[in-house]
């Protein structure tokens, strides 16, 4: 996990590597030692060979079996032929239930927009094995490695909750971002479960996608297994990155390249609040958690609710809008007068509303001094003072 900040206070983010060009695709998200709770809001800039990755991201973390598995299946291959919009195959080998696996992917993506004809060859490799990854690109002859942010902690939270809460939660997580799941269909023999969402539909078999079709925005990317073996045994070698390549660290690769620049927009955002302490709130986790079931967004629906990091957190999600509701100790308040947020009270209480300039959305800040702690909610994109407050009127701490 890293922390960032956001209006002066610290939110939390997840990292996904993108495997396409060893930078990161960022997201927003809350987690906690009991639960990881879900995706709150993909960056605008999501390009869009990266939406079915979302889609298969919050349906395989919802599907995952217990002891970590991101499949249910041990091990195994599936070859996808890929047509539309991109043309050539993906291979997928895995075992241990997809703790160690060995992406190939070769295609060619041909799109065109007002005219204008764009081709983009992809020729990659990506393995993943026990939290780590080395991504090869045969196109820019690249190579890179890292490790898959909060890994174990992700996989550790997901094992200690029930069966009955994975479900909830992978309910949440598909609601909140407009999806659906439209029931179970068959692809050839095998039955798999069908989810809709932002222009994706997919098709997987015991976490194993056999068929997708996405279409946004007249871009249209299908994909289907030609070759599916389940339960087949895998050479360790697969999961093996080759000897004679030098792969660099994808830290040091964004410092060589953006040396000079502002590192929170291309690497690692919690540069400067690594020496930052976080006072933990004291109002308790429990008391928060009641008040946010309690709490009615028209349009919304709850994400997840945490704790984490010594603050307290609920998301609540509409579509691609997002509201974020964080309790922090008053003693971690900072730079309000900096940025320029306005100044009131609502029933006696201290508040301020505005936005950053170097962020989306706008956020409204309350202070309880009987609690030593103080309420940010956050919208995204920007929501109005009023829309803000009449939120803030419904919650009673």
């Amino acid at each position: 996990m890293l922390g960032g900040k956001w209006f002066g206070k610290h939110v939390t983010y997840l990292k996904i590597p993108d495997m396409n060009n060893g930078a990161y695709l960022h997201y927003k998200i809350k987690a906690s030692d009991r639960n990881f709770t879900g995706i709150v809001v993909p960056p605008n800039t999501l390009k869009m060979k990266n939406l079915l990755l979302l889609l298969c991201l919050l349906i395989s973390v919802g599907t995952q079996a217990q002891q970590a598995k991101q499949f249910l299946l041990k091990s195994g291959y599936v070859k996808l032929e890929l047509t539309g919009n991109s043309i050539g195959v993906k291979e997928l080998w895995w075992d241990n239930y997809g703790q160690s696996s060995s992406e190939l992917m070769k295609y060619t993506t041909t799109t065109k927009v007002f005219g204008i004809k764009s081709v983009e060859e992809t020729h990659s490799l990506t393995i993943v094995k026990d939290g780590k990854f080395w991504v090869r690109d045969y196109i820019n002859g690249t190579a890179t490695k890292g490790e898959v942010p909060a890994y174990q902690e992700m996989y550790s939270a997901y094992e200690s909750i029930t069966d009955e809460e994975k479900k909830a939660m992978a309910d949440n997580m598909i609601a909140s971002m407009g999806g659906e799941k439209l029931g179970n269909e068959k692809v050839d023999a095998y039955l798999c479960e069908v989810y809709k969402m932002m222009g994706a539909k997919v098709w997987i078999h015991k976490g194993i996608t056999l068929k997708s079709e996405t279409n946004v925005m007249g871009i249209k990317m299908h994909e289907k297994y030609s070759e599916f073996v389940p339960n087949k045994s895998v050479a360790s070698s697969k999961f093996t990155p080759a000897s004679d390549v030098k792969y660099q660290q994808i830290g040091q690769m964004q410092q060589d390249m953006w040396s000079g620049m502002d590192m929170g927009e291309f690497g690692d955002d919690d540069t400067d609040d690594d020496s930052e302490t976080i006072v933990p709130v004291k109002y308790s986790f429990e008391k928060f958690k009641k008040v946010m079931d309690a709490c009615t967004i028209e349009g919304y629906n709850c994400a997840g609710t945490t704790s984490m990091d010594g603050m307290h957190a609920s998301t609540f999600m509409k579509g691609m809008s997002a509201v974020m509701i964080i309790a922090s100790s008053t003693q971690n308040m900072e730079g309000i007068e900096e940025v320029g947020f306005e100044a009131f009270t609502i029933d006696g209480k201290v508040c301020y509303y505005g936005s950053d300039e170097e962020e989306d959305g706008t956020a409204l800040i309350i202070e309880y001094p009987q609690h030593e702690m103080f309420i940010s909610i956050a919208g995204v994109p920007d929501m109005s003072k009023d829309q803000l407050v009449k939120i803030a009127q419904t919650l009673e701490f």
